[in-house]
């Protein structure tokens, strides 16, 4: 019997005999690895060909599988492959850790399946230039993890009921091992080894997180955790009364069963207004959208859902429109144990759509565990359209806003423009407006040019504020205007300190705010800042690049490389992360390796000169000086102001602050201009900048 192993590092067995097979590699192992995760049902010939030669024409790839089975047939002398149209692996030949694991799952031996999956499915293996198999294998790791999660949670559920304190402990570590920033595991698991006497256990278990969570992380336990961690090192005296702390909510993507797919921007907008609407009620947390919409069409378990996202309680339902009419169930279940705390059915119009938030989400924060604070009210000056037309065209421009693309930030924006035209009272209208074009003009998403958005932005930001001055949403937006177009660094202060007033849990504001003290040269407030808010949503991958990028700044290169690449795992190929793992690998001095990083198109058509000035500015720091920028008008052309091109770079930042870049506020702390700083007109700059006194840290 053959045994072959895609847990951890894939490798083969014959008989008793282990060790690995050099000959299991590329896209044979690619091959048995689609099939042992297709099990029985098989896949086929034509699902195969997709996966492993997406860019190959029927007639070929099907001769190039013909011959693959025939090197499998060799390399084993049998044949591991069965059927004709749909193939499978033949199980009487060849044995797989992923079928046993699905066996266990199947037999409800769930300790067996949690020990078959403990390392990552297919780790450290890649078939370069094939993205449509790295894709499938992202699903199938996460699938994977989220099938080993639900397991370890049934695992706790089972344990809990029969008073295993003991074993309920030992699967919460387990949860913890595996995401070391799920502090709602970590908690219940310190909590149940106390409650089970096993006080050593406890200790160490909060020693090895606490080393984790510093060493690899670099945050210090806080709130609840630090409580639990102090508790089971013996340092914090047991209180008669516990604690209370302070509930986190997600608000899940709103599944929309309507008759007409169209009404997703109905569905979508429905769940970021309820969502906002439960962000203004004191002493509660919700995670933000980018983290809830990670999970938006995917069947996973809502437990865990609420460790990845470290919360408590989740809301989930659907919304259901046809015509004018409105139905939305919605349940609040609990992230301990999946129990549902409360449900609801909704039957209104779209004109009653207003007063349904509000009695949808008066409702959930009624079934909330908020102690002896009760039911808070929820905020008063909530904006809201005069119709629901008005409403409807808004609802539309955030669907679009938040796809980032220049042609969906352009049609937000139309979006916003009529629904403001309709109520010229409405404030989030202009808010939109303002997102839109700033988004538009900011160099990682659109890279239009500054004076062609930015003007429009700030007068819709004022537009908003004159209406609406307690807006947290306006006030952010004037920051980050103000940051990254006006260059005044008070205001900017002033601005994203009033957002965090009006809306002390608001991480977008602290990831702003950490942009503002990285360019001020104030790192270690910056990271301190970075890293909180993406705590808050461990999930968002933009925060998490946040963290990357502020670590990058502060000249800890190597950390800033080690968490981009970590952070750029949860979705390979994203524009971002290899423009950031290039950026830090240039300030390592590490040129070859930078080049590779964004070797091939940027994905995104709006960065592709990005990535044109990123690759010449390795090849120049290689020797190429004679490096011709396909566009040098981009903003990133400074970056190839390096020895020999230094006049090159000078010349494009005078450039850019007559255009009034967004790029201009951290370049008194980029690396990449370190060739350019002892030449008198960069000096000038940094003055003319108000950043003469801002020093680039060395690493």
């Amino acid at each position: 019997m053959l045994h072959i192993f895609f847990f951890g590092r894939p490798h083969i067995t014959r008989g008793e005999a282990v060790g690995e097979d050099a000959t299991l590699q590329g896209l044979p192992l690619a091959m048995l690895a689609a099939l042992a995760v297709a099990a029985k049902r098989g896949l086929t010939r034509e699902r195969l060909v997709s996966l492993l030669w997406p860019d190959v024409d029927g007639s070929r790839a099907g001769h190039r599988l013909t011959q693959l089975r025939y090197a499998l047939r060799k390399t084993f002398l049998i044949d591991p492959i069965i059927g004709a149209t749909d193939l499978r692996i033949d199980r009487s030949t060849i044995d797989t850790d992923v079928q046993r694991f699905a066996d266990a799952l199947a037999q409800g031996n769930l300790e067996e399946a949690v020990r078959l999956a403990e390392e990552p499915f297919l780790d450290g293996f890649y078939l370069r230039e094939v993205p449509e198999f790295e894709r499938w294998v992202d699903e199938a790791r996460w699938d994977f993890e989220g099938q080993v999660n639900a397991a370890l949670e049934r695992l706790v559920a089972n344990a809990e009921e029969a008073n295993d304190f003991l074993g309920a402990a030992r699967s919460l570590e387990q949860i913890v091992r595996r995401d070391p920033v799920n502090e709602v595991a970590a908690v219940r698991a310190l909590t149940a080894y106390g409650a089970a006497g096993e006080h050593t256990r406890a200790r160490r278990f909060g020693d090895w997180l606490e080393r984790k969570l510093r060493d690899e992380y670099e945050v210090e336990p806080e709130g609840a955790l630090k409580t639990a961690i102090e508790r089971a090192q013996g340092s914090l005296r047991v209180e008669s009364t516990p604690r209370a702390t302070i509930p986190a909510i997600a608000v899940l993507p709103l599944r929309n069963v309507s008759p007409e797919p169209d009404n997703e921007y109905f569905s979508d907008g429905m769940t970021d207004e309820i969502s906002g609407a439960l962000a203004h009620v004191p002493g509660l947390r919700v995670a933000s959208r980018i983290s809830c919409y990670t999970f938006k069409g995917k069947n996973v378990d809502v437990r865990h859902i609420a460790d990845r996202l470290g919360v408590d309680l989740v809301v989930e339902g659907s919304l259901r429109k046809v015509g004018n009419k409105i139905r939305l169930v919605a349940q609040l279940v609990s992230a301990v144990d999946g129990c549902e705390l409360w449900s609801g059915t909704f039957d209104r119009t779209v004109a009653d759509v207003f007063e349904l938030q509000t009695e949808l989400a008066s409702a959930i924060v009624g079934a909330l565990p908020l102690g002896s604070t009760g039911t808070p009210p929820l905020d008063a000056n909530r904006v809201a359209p005069t119709d629901p037309e008005t409403y409807t065209l808004y609802l539309k421009g955030r669907y679009w806003a938040y796809k980032r693309s220049v042609d969906a930030l352009q049609l937000g924006t139309e979006y916003f423009d009529q629904a403001v035209e309709r109520d010229p009272h409405f404030a989030l209208g202009y808010t939109g407006i303002a997102e839109c074009q700033m988004m538009l003009g900011f160099p990682e998403y659109c890279n239009l040019p500054s004076w062609q958005t930015m003007p429009r932005a700030k007068a819709a930001v004022s537009q908003a504020l004159e209406l609406s001055p307690a807006l947290p949403e306006a006030h952010l937006l004037s920051g980050m205007l103000s940051l990254i177009y006006e260059w005044d660094w008070a205001a900017t202060k002033h601005a994203l300190s009033e957002a965090l007033r009006l809306r002390p849990i608001y991480p977008l504001a602290e990831i702003w705010y950490s942009l503002l003290l990285s360019a001020l040269s104030r790192h270690e407030e910056a990271v301190h800042r970075v890293e909180r808010a993406s705590g808050l949503d461990p999930l968002a991958l933009l925060y998490r690049f946040s963290v990357g990028r502020a670590l990058y700044f502060a000249g800890r290169f190597e950390e800033a490389l080690s968490f981009i690449r970590a952070t750029a795992e949860m979705e390979p190929g994203h524009p971002l992360g290899r423009i950031w793992v290039c950026r830090a690998l240039l300030a390592l001095e590490r040129y070859d390796e930078a080049l590779q990083a964004v070797e091939g198109p940027a994905g995104v058509k709006a960065l592709e000169s990005y990535f044109d000035c990123l690759r010449a500015a390795a090849l120049v720091r290689l020797g190429h000086n004679d490096v011709v920028l396909s566009d040098p008008s981009s903003p990133h052309a400074y970056m190839i102001g390096a020895r020999g091109r230094v006049e090159d770079g000078l010349s494009t930042l005078e450039r850019l602050w007559d255009e009034r870049s967004a790029i201009l506020p951290w370049i008194a702390v980029e690396p990449l201009c370190d060739s350019m700083r002892p030449y008198p007109s960069f000096a000038a700059l940094l003055e003319r900048m108000g950043l003469a006194d801002v020093t680039r840290p060395r690493p």
